[in-house]
C-alpha cells in the first residue's frame, strides 16, 4: 500500500490549491475580475491550440535535400569538364557524392583545378539568399547573423589516380536544409496572410517550423487555397 507522510500530503494539497486559485480568475466573470485588486488580475494565457485552434509541426526532408544537391553537384561536374573540354568517364551518382574518371593523365590538373572550384563555392540555390541568415523565436523574418560561420563547402574531393570521388560535405547539407526551413517560414507566412488567418510561425532546430493558429480549420483553408 502506498503511504505517504502528512508533510508529503500537506505539500501536494497546498499546490494544487495554489494552482486552483491562481486558475480560478479565467472562470471569473467579467465584472468580478475587474473588481480583484491589480496584483491578482492575473490570468493563465493558453496558447492557441489549447483555445480550439491548431498546432502543427512540419519538418524538411533531408534525405531530399541531399538527393537535389547529389544531383545538382552532378550537373556542375557534367557542365564543367564540358565547359573546359575536358574527356572524362563513367560520371557516377551515388548517394553522398558523385565521382568519375578522367580520360587523359594530361587533362588531370586542369580537371582538379576546375573541380576543386565547384566544391568550394558556398551553397547556392536561386532565389534563395545564400548569407548567413537567422530567425529569431516568434518572428518570420530573415535577419543577417554577423556572428555566423562562413558558408561550407559543398564537397570534399579524393583523387586516386585518374579517378577523383566529390562528396558532400554535412555542412553543405545542414546549410541547404536551414535555407529550405527559412523559405519555408516565408512561404508559410505569405499564404497565412493571404487568407486572413492569425498565426504564430516559429522554428525549431535547424529543420524543422511550429505553426500555431486559433483558428482550427486553417489549414483546411489554406488547402483549399492551394488547390
Amino acid at each position: 500500500m502506498l503511504y505517504f507522510s502528512r508533510w508529503k500530503t500537506a505539500a501536494i494539497l497546498g499546490t494544487a490549491l495554489i494552482v486552483c486559485l491562481a486558475a480560478l480568475t479565467n472562470v471569473l466573470p467579467a465584472a468580478t475580475f475587474d473588481s480583484l485588486p491589480s496584483w491578482a488580475q492575473r490570468k493563465i494565457e493558453l496558447g492557441m491550440e489549447l483555445r480550439g485552434g491548431t498546432h502543427v509541426q512540419l519538418q524538411v526532408d533531408a534525405n531530399d535535400i541531399q538527393r537535389y544537391l547529389v544531383e545538382k553537384l552532378r550537373d556542375d561536374v557534367r557542365s564543367t569538364m564540358r565547359q573546359g573540354r575536358l574527356g572524362y568517364t563513367h560520371l557516377v551518382r551515388h548517394d553522398d557524392g558523385v565521382e568519375l574518371r578522367v580520360r587523359d593523365e594530361a587533362d588531370l590538373s586542369q580537371a582538379l583545378t576546375r573541380l576543386g572550384d565547384i566544391v568550394s563555392l558556398p551553397v547556392a540555390v536561386a532565389g534563395v539568399n545564400t548569407s548567413p541568415v537567422t530567425v529569431r523565436a516568434g518572428e518570420t523574418n530573415l535577419t543577417a547573423d554577423r556572428n555566423a560561420s562562413p558558408p561550407a563547402r559543398v564537397a570534399d574531393m579524393a583523387v586516386d589516380d585518374r579517378l577523383v570521388r566529390l562528396t558532400l560535405t554535412h555542412g553543405a547539407i545542414s546549410e541547404r536544409t536551414l535555407q529550405a526551413r527559412n523559405q519555408a517560414i516565408n512561404m508559410i507566412d505569405r499564404r497565412l496572410r493571404s487568407i486572413g488567418a492569425e498565426a504564430r510561425i516559429r522554428p525549431v532546430g535547424g529543420d524543422r517550423v511550429v505553426v500555431e493558429s486559433a483558428d482550427s480549420l486553417v489549414f483546411e483553408r489554406w488547402f483549399h487555397l492551394v488547390e
